[in-house]
């Protein structure tokens, strides 16, 4: 083979394949054919793909993948979101030398909780919108850090908008009404809000976590009047934001009154432990 031949004779060799889930056909298989003749020689290969966009086109390195990985010829890393000091090291990595506010970090990590893509991004579109500007050897900041804050590139709302353009309407609704109790939400609260039987809710809230990775689970819980209910999250606070803001302003207030009634029964007593959330409830529902 050319790899024993000459290209892996004095130094082992690594090949970087990115987005796999939009490569064709034709290099699916040669990744299939090339990575079992490969596993005897000092040959490394890192395909990256979006789960999401993999699952919801059905596409066939899915299936390439698990056979892979049942030879064990295959092993995936889920990346996680960076944590703040990841987010620091790389602002100091593009911008060495900066004079940023130490308020300059905590507002990028609230903006974008860590999302790699997000984070990248941003920082570019600061850049390009001389937000930040490098001056006398040194980067600084030459607009207000509210304005930073409220700031969200082109490109990440076309990203949002796409994933969330990409949902049936049935599953818009009902991500809708969890965007209406806010960054996390309960299926049993849902349940009440749209009528729907509990298990169906929770059934669609699993399909959507595995397929459009907009939502994530967090727990199981058992609410105070001894309701047991799953306690979800979306993915980033943009998904909430743009579902939330698609609603139209009637539904939002009637929304609003269902979840605020359906919390207020089923923590009964105990509602004061959040009575700031029902406050806010009742204010969207007028």
């Amino acid at each position: 083979m050319l790899f024993r031949s000459s290209l892996t004779r004095e130094q082992p060799l690594i090949f970087f394949v990115d987005d796999v889930h939009w490569a064709d056909v034709s290099t699916i298989d040669l990744l299939s054919y090339a990575i079992p003749r490969c596993h005897s020689l000092p040959v490394l290969l890192l395909a990256t793909y979006r789960p999401s966009d993999l699952l919801l086109a059905d596409h066939p390195f899915g299936e390439a993948k698990l056979e892979l990985q049942t030879r064990r010829l295959c092993t995936e890393l889920e990346l996680g979101s960076l944590e703040r000091e990841d987010i620091e090291n790389y602002i100091d990595s593009e911008f060495p030398g900066n004079e940023f506010p130490a308020e300059f970090v905590a507002a990028v990590v609230r903006r974008t909780e860590g999302s790699p893509l997000f984070l990248v991004d941003l920082l570019r579109d600061f850049r390009t919108a001389s937000l930040i500007w490098h001056e006398g050897g040194c980067w600084r900041l030459v607009r207000p850090l509210a304005e930073i804050e409220s700031t969200l590139p082109d490109s990440v709302r076309g990203m949002v908008a796409r994933k969330t353009g990409r949902l049936g309407e049935n599953h818009r609704r009902l991500l809708e009404a969890a965007s209406i109790q806010g960054l996390e939400f309960d299926s049993a609260v849902l349940a009440v809000v749209l009528d729907i039987d509990v298990g169906e809710i929770e059934d669609a809230l699993q399909f959507l976590e595995e397929r459009h990775r907009i939502i994530r689970f967090i727990h199981q819980r058992e609410l105070p009047d001894s309701t047991l209910t799953l306690r979800y999250a979306f993915s980033h606070a943009l998904y909430q934001e743009s579902l939330y803001t698609a609603i139209r302003p009637t539904r939002r207030v009637a929304m609003s009154g269902k979840s605020a009634a359906a919390l207020l029964r089923h923590w009964g007593q105990s509602s004061s432990e959040i009575a700031a959330q029902i406050a806010q409830l009742f204010e969207a529902a007028r």
